[in-house]
């Protein structure tokens, strides 16, 4: 995949550097029940070459350095329905990058803590770039990466092992009628183990937080989609 913009300034300095990539990856993505658990496995296996725009060139007008690397994933999910119209929920995120003679891929690249990374935002116009809706100030999370919900969009790591676990509970319910099907409050705890987090606020290993949150099931004609607040009350 090719991702090029030729103003940097449109783009959040935290989660890009001065740099471009060209990458290959071959995926994998299988959903099934075990007993009673959903199931979704995804499985990511890529590499590829960046190139960095360091300077100004003696004969260019710029001067690139190149550089190779590797990047993989995996990520299981399992949801199962309990009694009562509760319902639990447990995620496990792996991520791996690394560059040719162990240096640092470009940030764009790295995984990040609490969300989905630059390129997988790509597709959203509301958090891809500098001054989007829901960017800057809006603590919103595009789902991927650790899905540590209390952490900063730019906490970003090239080591990643991260697990998330949810319960809800559903309060109002009215399956097949209008626009809201269904409301739940909702109990979550997120913990992630890193090689070092980079952060405006600094560096650790470990980090996790847990909270509570409400979700809303909506339904328009033959689409169900859902608006999710999460509200961390613990944040290491």
């Amino acid at each position: 995949m090719l991702f090029r913009s030729y103003d940097g300034r449109y783009l959040e300095p935290g989660r890009y550097e001065n740099a471009g990539t060209v990458e290959a990856a071959w995926s994998i993505r299988s959903t099934e029940r075990r007993g009673p658990w959903q199931v979704t496995g995804r499985l990511s296996l890529g590499g590829g070459i960046e190139y960095r725009n360091r300077s100004a060139g003696v004969a260019t007008d710029d001067r690139y350095d190149t550089q190779l690397y590797g990047r993989a994933f995996g990520e299981l999910t399992a949801r199962r329905r309990l009694a009562g119209h509760r319902l639990a929920g447990v995620r496990v995120f792996g991520g791996w990058l690394e560059g040719a003679g162990g240096a640092e891929p470009v940030r764009q690249r790295w995984f990040y803590a609490s969300g989905a990374d630059p390129y997988e935002e790509m597709s959203n116009p509301f958090v891809r770039s500098r001054g989007g809706l829901l960017g800057g100030d809006v603590h919103f999370s595009t789902l991927g990466g650790g899905d540590v919900r209390g952490l900063a969009r730019d906490v970003a790591m090239t080591r990643l092992l991260a697990i998330n676990g949810e319960v809800e509970q559903s309060v109002w319910r009215r399956p097949g009628r209008g626009l809201l099907q269904d409301v739940r409050l909702a109990a979550f705890a997120d913990g992630a183990v890193s090689n070092g987090f980079y952060s405006v606020r600094g560096g650790g290993r470990l980090a996790g937080d847990a909270g509570v949150g409400l979700r809303m099931v909506h339904r328009i004609g033959e689409t169900t989609f859902q608006t999710r607040f999460d509200v961390p009350v613990w944040v290491s």
